[in-house]
């Protein structure tokens, strides 16, 4: 499953980690990258978002916050496209 610049940026907020710190686990060259991929409108690297995925999946704290997160999300974006 791919992983947007958005829920990128959803999971490493929810793991709590900076975009420096997110390179640093994920051994990007620095968090430039990073934010790179959040601004994104499109999907990121297949690599980056199942090592993120992965990183989620084994944090039971962040899988509840990303999780959350997430579904106040769609919520938004339903309510928007309901109105529309």
């Amino acid at each position: 499953m791919s992983m947007t610049g958005h829920q990128l940026k959803i999971a490493r907020k929810a793991l709590k980690l900076t975009q420096a710190k997110l390179a640093a686990a994920l051994e990007i060259s620095d968090g430039r990258a990073i934010r790179r991929y959040e601004a994104r409108q499109g999907n990121i690297p297949g690599p980056v978002g199942v090592a993120v995925r992965l990183m989620i999946e084994q944090n039971q704290e962040a899988r509840t916050r990303y999780n959350a997160a997430t579904e106040e999300f769609m919520g938004i974006v339903n309510a928007l496209s309901e109105a529309s």
